[in-house]
């Protein structure tokens, strides 16, 4: 389908709000986005967090000399007496955050009452906290990348893991979060012109736990910037290498994983399972790898993006085990590196995967995950060079920059 916004000859005034910065994750994909925007029919004015010496660092003064940039950075120190202990940093960022975007907010209305802006997206984050009261004559699109009801579902369907080592006073506390913070986003979203999805998988779960059948919604896959990541970097070693990336928390499955690895290792020899990741600050799986592994199943615990892109390069299956993923971006990253996937049938940015290049089983069965990883081995060991081509071809089809910005600047336009 041709791109909409060809047929414009007036540039299109979009706000963005959201923190940008380097690496992978969420904060990776909007410096990605706006970065896509940079070469799009529009004028960007970023509203972030970020200090301005990392946006001084993350973009070149050709798109510098692009983007309006209003600045509203909140201090952040690990080691200080709100960030010591996990628990209380995770409510003591989240306030800081508040604080600081109540500082872009009052920029950007006087940036609309100025030059009113066409369209402004609200990326990652649903509650619109001081937007809420002007939302009825700002032309808004919220872009979310999680929504509390599903990680609050999560957290209920798995409380049997998590009452092994968490107290139940902070499961408590954070329940009553989480169901605050979901009422606040089911009347927020109400409030936008259009909600912009990671995934149909997404879009569907948030009709159906906010109750929006009648709200506007697209879909925005995340872009992967290809020219980081080789998919010619895979030495020859005898071995072959599942690569689990992700938060050792709830919803990630990685209790399935567990119970699986084991049986996949004893029977492939050849075969080694490293797991990347860690807890986060208000769920946190560690101890369930906190005890001796199987051996050839290694936990490298957190690493650094670009540490994660080296793995990924070296090793040859993704294993995406999740119980409901709204996106996935590690999914696009695995493919630009040449990687097989193997993802739960609820993994969003798995849905548009052809079967050539995607093993899916249903979410929660170990035995079809397990069937999946085996079906995954036999293909690397029969036609990985192939598999390698063609997980790269299938990332640029879907997720390369030009692609994901088009579909954004699309979305934006029939917002209008």
């Amino acid at each position: 389908m041709p791109a909409l916004h060809t047929t414009r000859s007036k540039p299109l005034r979009v706000a963005w709000i959201s923190d940008v910065e380097p690496g992978g994750g969420v904060p990776g994909m909007a410096t990605q986005l706006v970065t896509g925007l940079c070469e799009q029919n529009c004028e960007l004015h970023v509203f972030s967090r970020t200090p301005p010496e990392v946006i001084e660092k993350l973009f070149s003064k050709q798109m510098l000399s692009k983007i309006r940039f209003s600045l509203s950075p909140y201090e952040w120190k690990w080691g200080r007496w709100y960030s010591r202990d996990r628990r209380i940093a995770f409510v003591a960022s989240f306030v800081k955050r508040i604080r600081a975007g109540q500082r872009l907010i009052s920029d950007l209305l006087d940036e609309h009452a100025k030059c009113p802006f066409d369209v402004v997206v609200q990326f990652s984050q649903i509650e619109l906290f001081g937007l809420r009261k002007h939302a009825a004559r700002l032309p808004l699109v919220i872009f979310p990348c999680v929504h509390a009801k599903g990680e609050l579902r999560a957290c209920i369907q798995e409380e049997s893991i998590a009452r092994q080592w968490e107290p139940g006073w902070w499961r408590l506390l954070r329940r009553f979060y989480l169901e605050l913070r979901s009422r606040m986003q089911s009347q927020d979203l109400r409030l936008a012109r259009k909600v912009i999805g990671m995934s149909k998988t997404f879009n569907e779960r948030l009709k159906g736990d906010y109750q929006l059948y009648g709200a506007k919604f697209g879909v925005v896959y995340q872009p992967i910037a290809l020219g980081q990541i080789s998919a010619c970097r895979r030495q020859a070693d005898g071995q072959i290498r599942l690569l689990f990336v992700g938060r050792i928390s709830v919803r990630k499955g990685i209790e399935l994983l567990l119970e699986a690895a084991p049986k996949i290792l004893s029977k492939h020899l050849d075969a080694t399972i490293t797991i990347i990741g860690a807890g986060s600050l208000w769920s946190n799986y560690e101890p369930l790898l906190n005890r001796v592994l199987p051996q050839h199943l290694i936990w490298k615990r957190n690493l650094p993006h670009d540490g994660v892109v080296s793995e990924m390069e070296r090793s040859d299956i993704l294993l995406v085990p999740s119980h409901y993923e709204p996106g996935g971006i590690v999914v696009g990253e695995a493919l630009a590196a040449g990687m097989l996937i193997v993802a739960s049938d609820v993994v969003g940015s798995a849905e548009i995967l052809s079967n050539e290049v995607c093993l899916r089983f249903v979410a929660g069965n170990v035995s079809e995950f397990i069937l999946a990883m085996e079906a995954a081995i036999s293909r690397i060991r029969s036609e990985e060079q192939t598999l390698r081509l063609k997980a790269r071809e299938e990332c640029k089809k879907h997720f390369s920059l030009p692609v994901v910005a088009n579909a954004l600047m699309n979305q934006l336009q029939l917002s209008l």
